[in-house]
């Protein structure tokens, strides 16, 4: 049944056999199981041991199947970016969430930045830190030290 296969998939994804998980979700879509938030969420989260590129098509996917998007999915494919260094699929990801009204959290922003900083769009995460305080998200240490790398990046102290 499809928690018995999420479940499987989550231990793939804890001992990183991104293979094994792949394997699992594929047979997943192609038979009678329905699959939910929890069965792409595990799965992307697989795929960041290994299969980067897959983990972000998830998000199409899911929108082909109907399947409703939730904030761990997205922040799950946005902490995808960081390791493609695909920041402009990043902001597409925010922008998904803003479209199909899926709150973003705090996780959702430092990762964000984090994308942003890393790929040298410096500017752009330091907006991403002002946006927090528009949207009343809660900062943390992993804000500000997000910010700071960005800051740092730019060599932008003030």
């Amino acid at each position: 049944n499809t928690i018995t296969c999420n479940t499987a998939i989550s231990a793939y994804e804890k001992y990183s056999r991104w293979e094994k998980a792949l394997q699992l979700f594929g047979l997943m879509m192609h038979g009678t199981m329905e699959s939910s938030a929890i069965t792409f969420n595990a799965t992307i989260n697989a795929c960041h041991s290994g299969e980067w590129e897959k983990a972000c098509q998830f998000l199409a996917v899911m929108a082909q199947r109907k399947v409703e998007l939730d904030c761990v999915t997205c922040n799950a494919s946005i902490g995808s970016c960081e390791n493609l260094g695909e920041w402009e699929k990043c902001l597409q990801y925010l922008d998904a969430m803003e479209h199909n009204k899926v709150e973003s959290t705090t996780v959702t922003f430092n990762s964000a930045i984090n994308v942003l900083a890393r790929c040298g769009e410096c500017t752009k995460a330091l907006q991403l830190f002002s946006n927090m305080v528009q949207c009343n998200v809660q900062m943390d240490a992993i804000t500000f030290n997000a910010a700071i790398s960005a800051c740092s990046a730019t060599r932008n102290w003030e």
